[in-house]
């Protein structure tokens, strides 16, 4: 009895901080006309979104983890793995967007890498 109560202490344990670990995780950011900001998540790479705001006034030049860059027109958003995110103002107006950890496929992205939306 002693030892089936220590494994499901074990088991609930590991429960409780997977679903710490799998949190989803967001944010905002804003940038002045040619300002680069850097955006750490975590150590290891996640399923990141980021998105420039259809209100913003300058594209965005984004590096999601170690991927090639692209260009975010505002309205738009990319989807790949990454631990951080690197953005870029590319105009002379500011550049709002947002991004997000995402743990839960929808289709939309499964499979393709800096999809832009």
């Amino acid at each position: 009895m002693t030892r089936l109560a220590g494994v499901l202490g074990v088991a609930f344990g590991v429960g409780l901080f997977a679903t710490d670990t799998m949190a989803l995780q967001n944010g905002t950011f804003s940038l002045k006309p040619q300002e680069t900001k850097q955006i750490v998540i975590e150590t290891t790479a996640r399923e990141l979104r980021i998105c420039n705001n259809n209100s913003s006034g300058s594209a965005i030049g984004v590096i999601l983890g170690l991927h090639n860059p692209i260009m975010l027109q505002p309205g738009s958003c990319a989807d790949d793995m990454g631990d951080r995110i690197l953005a870029t103002n590319q105009g002379d107006s500011a550049a709002t967007g947002t991004w997000r950890t995402s743990y839960i496929p929808n289709g939309d992205h499964v499979g393709v890498k800096f999809k832009t939306h």
